[in-house]
């Protein structure tokens, strides 16, 4: 068998697509001693797809082989086409298993009533009424969606998991402050295996998600009985601080002294071993 690299039909570029992008093509003769099919032909020339940009007098590390092509010119003549691209063979691999999950982080904006400033201090006016309408602020809430191709389906990620947070660090996020969203998934099949690529999503709450509500109200506990809360002989219109016992904290009340209530609304969960990811994801 004869090959030969040819110079005419070569090509290669660069542009500006997704970010720098560059790509090439290589071209061989091939005269078989026999008559072969293109798979022989193929494998001949001693190019594997996911192989970088290397002729030997050139090489590009950015550019690899994404796909082969033989054409048949006679019994026993063929030409052989290399096509190097921005081909990530991270996410090529012949066996889909092999590839490394996808990720994605963005941050969406969302409006939120502020009750407190940054310095704890409750956000009302002169006569210690809230504001009406509420004073609002920009909170950013993040996105993680991870694409990671499985071999099973694993229907306790699906149906076990919906809005857990995290118990620990997670992904490299605060504990308390990472909630999974509901798994997608779908099958598919490629070079001959079967795989199941699922869909992660995890919203960021840097507040965190089981947040305590602050003991305030319109009554209060006196002696077992729940009554309103007086001030100055006038029922109070409006939220009152509360101490541990349930009764009203007579103004004026600092910051400091407001009881915060530890609550749970969504249930906490090792993450990290549930689905299988660190902080190694984002490499």
């Amino acid at each position: 068998m004869e090959i030969h690299e040819l110079q005419v039909g070569r090509s290669g570029g660069v542009s500006l697509g997704n970010g720098f992008e560059s790509h090439h093509t290589r071209v061989w003769k091939v005269k078989t001693d026999t008559v072969v099919g293109d798979v022989a032909v193929r494998s001949a020339v001693g190019v594997n797809l996911g192989d970088v940009y290397d002729t030997g007098l050139e090489f590009d590390n950015f550019s690899f082989c994404s796909s082969i092509e033989c054409s048949c010119e006679s019994e026993t003549i063929w030409n052989v086409t290399a096509t190097y691209s921005q081909w990530d063979p991270d996410y090529n691999q012949i066996n889909p298993l092999d590839n490394k999950p996808r990720v994605s982080l963005e941050w969406q904006p969302e409006d939120v009533v502020i009750d407190v400033d940054l310095e704890g201090n409750p956000v009302v006016n002169k006569a210690g009424d809230p504001f009406d309408p509420s004073v609002m602020r920009s909170y950013n809430i993040g996105i993680l969606r991870i694409q990671q191709n499985r071999a099973e389906l694993d229907r306790s990620l699906i149906f076990d998991y919906q809005d857990a947070i995290n118990l620990d660090t997670f992904c490299g996020f605060e504990p308390g402050t990472v909630r999974a969203l509901p798994v997608g998934f779908h099958s598919d099949y490629a070079n001959g295996t079967k795989f199941y690529p699922h869909n992660f999503q995890f919203m960021i709450d840097r507040r965190g998600w089981n947040r305590p509500i602050a003991n305030v109200g319109l009554r209060e506990l006196v002696d077992g009985q729940v009554q309103p809360i007086m001030l100055g002989g006038v029922a109070a219109t409006s939220p009152v601080p509360l101490d541990e016992e349930g009764l009203a904290i007579p103004p004026p009340v600092d910051s400091s002294s407001i009881v915060q209530l530890p609550f749970k609304f969504y249930p906490e969960t090792d993450m990290t071993s549930v689905f299988g990811f660190t902080s190694e994801i984002f490499d």
